[in-house]
């Protein structure tokens, strides 16, 4: 096999604008902090089930701020 058979693949390269890009990421930040503001503030969301759904948010946060 030589090098070029090895780099081809079926799925065709995507190029997605710098502007979206930074645009969908912060969007997607923002969400996940309004969710921990949110049960952080309210007491009425410090049930075990909130406390999972805030974790998952803080990780999520984590994640795409660690990819981009």
């Amino acid at each position: 096999m030589n090098a070029t058979t090895v780099n081809r693949s079926d799925c065709p390269e995507v190029n997605v604008p710098i502007h979206i890009f930074f645009t969908i990421g912060f969007v997607s930040l923002a969400e996940n902090l309004l969710v921990i503001v949110a049960i952080f503030w309210n007491r009425n969301l410090h049930s075990p089930m909130y406390c999972f759904i805030g974790s998952l948010a803080a990780f999520n946060t984590v994640a795409s701020i660690t990819k981009t």
